[in-house]
C-alpha cells in the first residue's frame, strides 16, 4: 500500500498523448497571428481592401481591424492598436499566453498549475467569456454607427467618438 505525500497534488501532472495534441494545436493556431503581427509589421506590407468581409458585405467585420491591431502592437504603437480595434490588446495578450502556455507544456511535458492554465480559465469562467462577447458585439455595433450612421451633436463632438470614429474610418 503506498501512501501519496502532501506535495504530489501539488505538482504538475504529466500531458496525455491527446492532450499534446491540444497543445500543440494551441501552439500553432496562436503562432499564426503573432507572427503574421511581426511579418507584416516589419516587411510585408498590407494591402487596402483585403478583407473578404469587407468585399462581399461592403461594410467591415467584427473582426476587422485586428490585423492592423495586432501589427500596430508588434511596432509598440499601443494608441493606434486600440484605435484600429479596441479588443486588439487584450487577444493579442490571449494569443501569447495561448502561445507561452503550449510552449512551456511541450517542453516540460507537464501541464501548468490550473490558475495559469488558459484551458482551465475558459472553463472556470464562461460567463466572462460570454460577456466578452457581448461586448465585442456592442463595441462593433458602435463602430457601425460610427462609420456609417448619424448620432446627436453632442455625441459627435466628443473626443472617445472622434477617436473611435478615425479608427472605424481607417479599416
Amino acid at each position: 500500500m503506498s501512501v501519496k505525500s502532501p506535495t504530489a497534488s501539488l505538482l504538475p501532472r504529466r500531458i496525455s498523448s491527446r492532450n499534446r495534441w491540444w497543445r500543440w494545436g494551441l501552439l500553432s493556431s496562436s503562432a499564426v497571428p503573432l507572427l503574421g503581427a511581426f511579418v507584416y509589421g516589419y516587411g510585408l506590407p498590407l494591402g487596402e481592401g483585403d478583407c473578404s468581409f469587407q468585399q462581399t458585405y461592403g461594410f467591415f467585420g467584427p473582426g476587422c481591424g485586428l490585423t492592423r491591431s495586432f501589427v500596430a502592437i508588434a511596432q509598440g504603437d499601443f494608441l493606434r492598436a486600440i484605435q484600429f480595434n479596441l479588443f486588439g490588446p487584450p487577444l493579442f495578450l490571449l494569443f501569447a499566453w495561448g502561445f507561452l502556455q503550449a510552449a512551456l507544456e511541450l517542453g516540460s511535458r507537464r501541464s501548468l498549475p490550473r490558475r495559469w492554465n488558459l484551458f482551465g480559465f475558459c472553463q472556470r469562467y464562461p460567463v466572462s467569456f460570454a460577456g466578452l462577447a457581448i461586448a465585442m458585439l456592442l463595441y462593433y455595433a458602435i463602430r457601425l454607427l460610427s462609420a456609417y450612421g448619424t448620432v446627436p451633436v453632442a455625441v459627435e463632438a466628443s473626443g472617445l467618438w472622434q477617436f473611435i470614429r478615425v479608427g472605424a474610418q481607417q479599416l
